[in-house]
């Protein structure tokens, strides 16, 4: 009877445990949908206002464009939860996920994790329309941008393309002195 009594408890623990295991996994995946809807209803409702605030259609749509290409490439800087998580451990995370970005350009690819994950911090991408720019000539720089895919023009203030910056390349400056890095 003893024996009868232990295997049943056994059973009993066993499938409240399964089900509890079952039950966390399927609320993990429902907080993942839950989440990947927020950021789309996010989209749509600043879509809806910036055509309602009289922002103009291309801006509206660059807005969209660089929100979307984040959110492919770098959903941490969405979902920003790293935060949470300790330092080594946000960085390693960082590191991962930023590989193939940060791993087409060669100065990344050999820094260590810790600067690695600092610029990934930093970096965002930036998903430019045809005949965009990011910074005019001696305009001070705020930002760097590398080139992933494309080509990037450099055009001096009479009009001439002066260079052209191809995937892997790097434009722009970034401060890392005043303040640090840090995320």
């Amino acid at each position: 009877d003893v024996d009868r009594v232990y295997a049943a408890l056994l059973a009993w623990t066993g499938a409240i445990f399964l089900s509890l295991i079952v039950t966390a996994l399927s609320d993990l995946a429902l907080a993942e949908n839950r989440a990947d809807k927020a950021v789309e209803k996010s989209l749509k409702s600043l879509s809806h206002f910036m055509l309602r605030a009289g922002v103009s259609p291309v801006l509206a749509k660059r807005a969209d464009a660089e929100l979307r290409h984040t959110l492919q490439h770098a959903p941490f800087l969405l979902h920003s939860v790293l935060g949470l998580v300790s330092g080594r451990t946000g960085r390693e995370i960082l590191d991962r996920l930023a590989a193939e970005t940060l791993g087409a350009v060669e100065c990344f690819r050999r820094a260590d994790l810790e600067c690695r994950a600092e610029f990934a911090a930093l970096l965002a991408p930036c998903a430019l329309l045809r005949n965009e720019f990011v910074f005019r000539e001696l305009e001070v720089g705020e930002s760097m941008y590398w080139v992933v895919t494309g080509a990037l023009d450099v055009v001096d203030s009479a009009g001439a393309v002066s260079a052209v910056v191809l995937p892997g390349g790097v434009i722009g400056e970034v401060n890392v002195v005043e303040g640090g890095l840090g995320y």
